[in-house]
């Protein structure tokens, strides 16, 4: 159930439409999570991707390659945050 005033929001991924919650236990991915993502603009299967399976991401800044995590110590910013800021293609 619903609380008062709450709206269920759906995500549409292919021709498939499920709220975030049916995706979240689908996908074995939390559902604020999901949702989080949704809100920072990432769409499709992207919002399923399971950051700590997937491939080192290595970015280059000024001649310096480093995994995207290390760069997120470095600066002070979250790893999430440079993965959606890197998903979203701002680089």
């Amino acid at each position: 159930m619903v609380p008062v005033g709450v709206q269920k929001v759906y995500i549409t991924v292919g021709n498939v439409k499920k709220t975030i919650t049916e995706w979240a236990k689908e996908k074995g991915i939390s559902a604020s999570v999901i949702s989080s993502r949704y809100k920072n603009g990432i769409r499709d299967e992207e919002l399923f991707i399971n950051i700590q399976k997937q491939k080192t991401i290595y970015l280059e800044i000024k001649g310096v390659s480093k995994p995207l995590v290390e760069w997120a110590k470095d600066t002070g910013l979250t790893s999430n945050l440079l993965f959606q800021r890197y998903y979203k293609g701002i680089r």
